[in-house]
């Protein structure tokens, strides 16, 4: 199962771990996708499946700080994103901290190792 993780950590997480780590309902991120096209774009493997990057998943965060917390409309955070596209990268404002982002990551990748060495089946539902 390590071997697994690993593989799928450099092809990108799939819409469910996705959702998990960014605490997002499936359906959502679907939406945030037609919604957010030019600024999210996930990768897609040969048969069609979504694959996440980190970049990515900043990006559903950042969407999702944008929505949930300030309180945008989604035009709102389309007019928010395609004027702070250009700014440099060390303007944090609305970009999840990197150190918490890792953090979220490997606390999920923790939990499906352990599951995976218990035998139990990991849960494909979002919470």
């Amino acid at each position: 199962m390590e071997q697994a993780i690993c593989k799928e950590a450099t092809m990108g997480y799939s819409i469910g771990d996705t959702a998990k780590i960014c605490e997002i309902p499936v359906h959502t991120i679907r939406f945030w996708g037609k919604e957010f096209g030019s600024y999210l774009t996930p990768d897609r493997t040969v048969g069609k499946q979504r694959r996440y990057s980190e970049d990515s998943i900043r990006r559903l965060m950042r969407i999702r700080h944008l929505l949930w917390t300030d309180g945008y409309s989604i035009n709102g955070a389309k007019r928010v994103l395609s004027m702070t596209e250009g700014l440099p990268a060390g303007d944090t404002a609305l970009v999840p901290n990197p150190h918490d982002l890792a953090l979220t990551i490997a606390r999920f990748v923790q939990e499906q190792l352990t599951m995976a060495r218990s035998g139990a089946q990991p849960s494909r539902t979002v919470a």
